[in-house]
């Protein structure tokens, strides 16, 4: 559960915009995404990055968008999908303006979680 995913290629998807200046339109979309460090994260988001975090980089323009939030970030492993994040938060400036998004990571919740199952 501790695993970092650092160097990973993540699944994120949501309902969110397609772009910068579009609307949403009800159409679930995906996007595969390289989880990046929380250092390098913290570049971008100075001061908000915690080890709760996980984040995807944004290169390409490439990322989630407004609408998207609580969505899943997920990771294959064994055939199987592992939740590893939940959609948070991006760039101000727009979603595709190549920064990163950063993500509630799951694991840091485990306990909250079990506690209510």
């Amino acid at each position: 559960l501790n695993k970092s995913y650092d160097g990973a290629t993540a699944t994120a998807s949501g309902f969110g915009l397609a772009r910068d200046g579009g609307s949403i339109d009800g159409n679930l979309r995906h996007v595969n995404l390289p989880v990046i460090t929380n250092a390098v994260c913290s570049q971008s988001f100075p001061g908000l990055i915690q080890a709760s975090n996980v984040c995807t980089s944004g290169a390409n323009g490439r990322s989630t968008c407004q609408g998207d939030s609580g969505g899943p970030l997920v990771v294959n492993s064994n055939n199987r999908r592992i939740l590893i994040g939940v959609t948070s938060f991006g760039s101000a400036r727009g979603c595709q303006v190549g920064a990163p998004a950063a993500f509630a990571r799951v694991s840091s919740y485990i306990s909250w979680i079990n506690q209510r199952l």
